[in-house]
């Protein structure tokens, strides 16, 4: 091979993006426009209104390298997407890092995560109403209620991460 023709055989340059959603669904079709760079603001959008013992239950993190063709540059369409208003949470304005992929446009997932269960199993469906006895508060707990909630939530709060040898192809 001629030196000259490795040039045009390089890999495009690409960011390694992250997207949370609450559902475990993944429509491979369809996987959305917004990502950040920042695991921790996929975690955010992941659990975003729920209490602290339901965490990330039925929700799920793809990881993905998208391509700096894919990445929306319109303006207009930008501005239709909201990409610049910031997202308010309890400590203030939250920096979403974000990536916007072009509706369509082809990203490289390299991992999903799921949390909790996916389908309601009667070892999930008892697990939940174990925890729902459960007073919320430490003050007003039992003896032996804070290990019985242990117990479950490895039951609810389970993760499976599916990790791609060589990434999928899927569209934004």
């Amino acid at each position: 091979m001629n030196p000259s023709e490795s040039q045009w055989t390089q890999p495009e340059l690409s960011v390694t993006a992250y997207r949370g959603s609450r559902d475990h669904s993944t429509n491979s079709n369809n996987l959305g426009s917004h990502w950040s760079t920042d695991p921790g603001v996929a975690e955010y959008f992941q659990s975003n209104g729920l209490d602290g013992r339901s965490g990330l239950r039925s929700s799920k993190r793809i990881t993905a390298e998208i391509p700096i063709s894919s990445i929306e540059t319109d303006p207009a369409i930008l501005k239709r997407k909201g990409v610049g208003d910031t997202q308010r949470y309890e400590g203030g304005p939250i920096n979403e890092k974000e990536i916007t992929v072009s509706k369509g446009a082809p990203v490289s997932v390299r991992s999903i995560s799921t949390f909790g269960p996916k389908t309601k199993t009667t070892v999930s469906k008892d697990a939940e109403a174990i925890e729902s006895n459960i007073p919320r508060s430490v003050d007003y707990q039992q003896p032996g209620d804070s290990d019985l909630l242990e117990k479950v939530s490895k039951t609810l709060d389970r993760s499976r991460t599916r990790t791609y040898k060589k990434s999928r192809e899927m569209k934004a």
